[in-house]
């Protein structure tokens, strides 16, 4: 262990491949997807398990996407046909939403979390999930102005040529998704001022500050 090397690269993994940061978003984006939609069946589904096996299978056909052996688009609509003919109860039951926090890789391994998201269901609660890919739009604007602020030129200029691709290529990838997807894409544009108010944080002063937060 002690002979391996660390290699520090760019955020953006342009410095390895081109296509390699396309991949990843996309990577996350279809993973968190999944897992968002399992979330939303699995407690409705009428077979315990179906939902479970889908999203192997639908894991796999992904796989074979990005192994290059069949067109992102057509695994796409494989993995939806294969949600749609999930059995599910009516939803008007509105069971309570639990939303998961945490760290990224405990948050998301069933083997760290100690499977949460079966231990919520099986005690009657839908969980509610975000995918990576949206936490990466989240941070994009405050990012670009932080890297413009310390003259990491290289670095915004990357990450807007990656955003500007692959949302382009999302909506695309979209439409198939929207097609068992009750809630818009959101969208992460609030200003600043309207998250944070001048004076107030949870309504404590912060000692040495004028700042405080709503």
């Amino acid at each position: 262990m002690e002979k391996i090397g660390v290699f520090a690269g760019e955020i953006s993994f342009m410095d390895l491949s081109i296509k390699l940061p396309v991949n990843v978003y996309f990577g996350y984006m279809f993973g968190g997807l999944i897992r968002k939609i399992g979330c939303k069946i699995r407690p409705y589904g009428k077979i315990k398990g179906e939902t479970d096996r889908v999203i192997e299978q639908n894991i796999n056909i992904l796989v074979e996407a990005f192994l290059g052996n069949r067109s992102k688009a057509s695994a796409l609509d494989a993995v939806i046909t294969n949600f749609e003919q999930i059995e599910q109860i009516d939803h008007s039951m509105n069971l309570p939403k639990v939303a998961v926090f945490g760290d990224l890789y405990v948050r998301d391994n069933e083997i760290m979390n100690q499977n949460l998201i079966h231990f919520i269901e099986e005690n009657g609660g839908e969980v509610v999930v975000t995918p990576f890919s949206s936490y990466v739009k989240m941070v994009e604007k405050p990012y670009l102005r932080k890297w413009f602020r310390e003259k990491l030129y290289f670095n915004v200029l990357s990450y807007k040529t990656l955003m500007a691709a692959v949302k382009q290529l999302e909506k695309t990838y979209l439409k198939y998704f929207d097609r068992i997807r009750t809630e818009p894409e959101p969208e992460y544009n609030d200003p600043p001022r309207k998250i944070f108010c001048p004076n107030t944080v949870c309504g404590l002063k912060i000692p040495g500050s004028r700042l405080k937060m709503c």
